[in-house]
């Protein structure tokens, strides 16, 4: 089965976010970006994505408008709020940034 492959188009980048967890004691780093896909002009998705620790240097390189094709891994977090309502937010790590041209 042949893997699907969109392109996206580099929206914005945010800097560097870093910092000491409280629980583990560990230093940590983090970037995101917004991109979106090019391959559907009529209605596009926009998501934002997460680089983690080493991986925040995949995005050094790419520029706002640069095309790339983007390996990610989607999960759904659930949790309560303090007056016991479930709710759900969604996460997108990325893994890899490919420049294309």
């Amino acid at each position: 089965m042949e893997e699907k492959k969109i392109l996206y188009k580099v929206i914005e980048i945010m800097p560097v976010e870093s910092g000491t967890s409280q629980t583990t004691g560990r230093e940590w780093k983090s970037r995101e970006f917004v991109a979106e896909e090019i391959m559907n002009a009529r209605y596009p998705n926009q998501v934002l994505m997460r680089l983690n620790g080493d991986d925040v240097k995949l995005i050094d390189g790419v520029n706002v408008g640069d095309t790339v094709e983007l390996g990610f891994n989607s999960r759904v977090r659930s949790f309560q709020t303090k007056d016991g309502k479930t709710m759900h937010s969604q996460e997108n790590n990325c893994w890899r940034v490919g420049l294309r041209n």
